[in-house]
């Protein structure tokens, strides 16, 4: 699967619930999820009632809370970007590698994650990057990404953490 091909549709913040169809509230709280369905990221919202049915298999979760209205621009949350970073580790599928050096790199940029190690095993690179006040390192390895891939996921990122809508 190529990142062109990804549902970029699916990774919008939802205005109900996926599992009650409930819609949420100007300023509820609910639970936000991203999944693989069909070998695609879909980013799946649940209302606190329905939350505790976010599927076990989710690359991450997060508890987010609907804008009260929509003034300004949205700012990235990047500590559940570092929770999802971490909740990467250990997952082989294609999109997720390139998802985790994406993340890696923006959470370098803005020093949560520090390099601790670099090498180049198969002609790729692979980092040892570690939260800051961590002990783990985890390691990533770079997916050899062309400008639009990057830009394509950076993209998805905007979409996933519901950037592209305005907010207080």
């Amino acid at each position: 699967m190529s990142v062109e091909d990804w549902d970029r549709s699916g990774l919008r913040a939802a205005d109900t619930c996926v599992s009650c169809n409930k819609p949420f509230a100007p300023g509820a709280t609910f639970a936000a999820a991203i999944v693989i369905r069909e070998d695609r990221f879909v980013r799946e919202d649940r209302c606190t009632a329905c939350a505790a049915t976010v599927p076990a298999d989710a690359v991450s979760h997060w508890t987010a809370r609907r804008p009260a209205d929509a003034k300004g621009p949205r700012r990235l949350d990047f500590d559940s970007l570092l929770e999802l970073f971490v909740r990467m580790d250990g997952r082989t599928d294609e999109p997720s590698l390139r998802l985790r050096w994406i993340v890696g790199l923006l959470l370098m940029r803005r020093r949560l994650l520090s390099i601790v190690g670099r090498r180049v095993e198969d002609g790729r690179e692979i980092l040892a990057l570690k939260p800051r006040g961590d002990e783990k390192a985890h390691e990533v390895a770079d997916p050899g990404l062309d400008d639009d891939a990057a830009e394509a996921l950076r993209d998805d990122l905007s979409r996933i953490f519901d950037l592209d809508r305005r907010t207080a």
